[in-house]
Parts: C-alpha cells; structure tokens; sequence
C-alpha cells in the first residue's frame, strides 16, 4: 500500500500483517538463501581453478602459452604478494627473492628435461643406440634430481612438524587469515578507542608535569626555609 490510512481497519488500528516503513526505511527483503558450506571448502577452489583453467586452455593456440595450476606438493614454492604500505614488505621481497632463486633452479632443470625428450623422440635409427641410451640417463639423472628437491622440501616441512607441504600451506592459510582478522580488530579497536586513548595518555603526562612542578617548588621551598635559617643562626 502506498498511504497508512490503506492498511488501517475499521477502528483505525494498523491490520495485522502489515507494519509502517517509515520514508528512506529500507524493506525487509530475503532474496538470498543461506550459504552453501562447500563454497568454502579448499577442494571447491582446486575444482573451479581446474575448470576454468581448462577453459581458458580450449582457445590457447601455442602449447608454450597454456596455463596450468601451481602444484602444492610440486617442487615449486609460491610467492608472497607485498601489499601497499605492508610494514613486512622487506622481509617478503627477501624471502620471495630466495623463493624465485630455488624455481629458477627446478625450472632449468625440468626445461633441460623438456629438451632432451624431445631430442629423444627425434633420435631414431639403428646407429643412434648408444645416443638414446645416454639420454634416458641423463633424462633419468634430471628426474631424480627434481624428486630429490621435492623430497628436500618435505623434509624442510616435517623438520617444522608437518606432515606435508600441504599441510604446512594450510596451516599457513589459517595463519594469514588470523593475522587479518586480528589486524580488523585491532583498527576497529583504534577507530573507537584511539581518541580516548590519546587523551588519557596527554593527560597522564600532564598530570606528571604538575606533580614534578609541585615536587619543584615544594623542594623551592625547603631550600630557602634552610638558606633563611643558616642565616638565622
């Protein structure tokens, strides 16, 4: 209804189901159901990554141009993103730094891999033998190398009480998400606080000042009552 006296009945009470809102009131609308807890759960995220990176990849032309989704448990670490004004930002490029120093090194490996496959697929013939031995070796050397490196990490992991990489980014997600929280709560705390906070600290010191002038002039005091009384002897 658009007026009151529409919702009214005979006596001039407002009917029962119907209720005043009153001019820039917003209406009660419910147009959103109750959340679906599995939108929240990691391996709904892993599955959206998963498809739409596959999606992405139907329109790519070149191989070398195809996305892929980082590998927890791969021999890669992750990078750290430095926010503006973030007090840690030096320490995170530190650490970013030797993070990219160790996947610069997995990934000469895994590309001097890539190469000597496919100079393996391209070495056929009965003389070339001893050639495709020698590149399996070397293939092979490369792959245990890179597992050792995954193995390193792990061990680097359960020095530190993890059970897996994995676990060790999980809990270092819920870390990162404690920390937020607690940084919301401690500008929430400031926001209503900070003012009070301040001026019962000014006014702290100012009632130091007073009692350190007092003390001053109480010690004043003393000193002429004891230079007026050497004088009187």
């Amino acid at each position: 209804m658009r007026t009151k006296k529409e919702i009214l009945d005979r006596d001039g009470n407002i009917r029962k189901g119907c209720k005043i809102i009153k001019k820039g009131e917003v209406y009660e609308r419910k147009i959103f159901t109750v959340k679906d807890g599995r939108f929240k759960q990691e391996s709904f995220l892993d599955e959206a990554k998963g498809f739409y990176t596959d999606l992405i990849n139907q329109m790519v032309i070149h191989d070398k141009d195809r996305l892929s989704i980082f590998d927890k448990n791969g021999p890669y670490l992750a990078t750290k993103k430095v926010g503006k004004n973030n007090p840690k930002a030096e320490v995170i490029k530190a650490d970013n730094e030797i993070r990219m120093e160790w996947n610069r090194a997995v990934f000469e490996r895994e590309t001097k891999r890539d190469k000597l496959k496919e100079e393996l697929s391209e070495c056929t013939g009965i003389f070339k033998g001893g050639r495709r031995k020698e590149l399996q070796q070397e293939i092979d050397g490369i792959n245990d190398q890179i597992s050792n490196m995954k193995k390193r990490l792990s061990s680097i992991v359960r020095k530190y009480k993890f059970d897996s990489v994995q676990a060790f980014y999980k809990e270092l997600k819920a870390a990162k998400g404690e920390y937020l929280d607690y940084q919301a709560d401690c500008a929430k705390y400031e926001k209503i606080y900070g003012e009070k906070a301040a001026d019962s600290v000014s006014i702290r010191d100012r009632l130091r000042q007073k009692e350190q002038e007092v003390k001053i002039r109480e010690a004043g005091r003393v000193h002429q009552a004891s230079q007026k009384d050497k004088g009187a002897r």
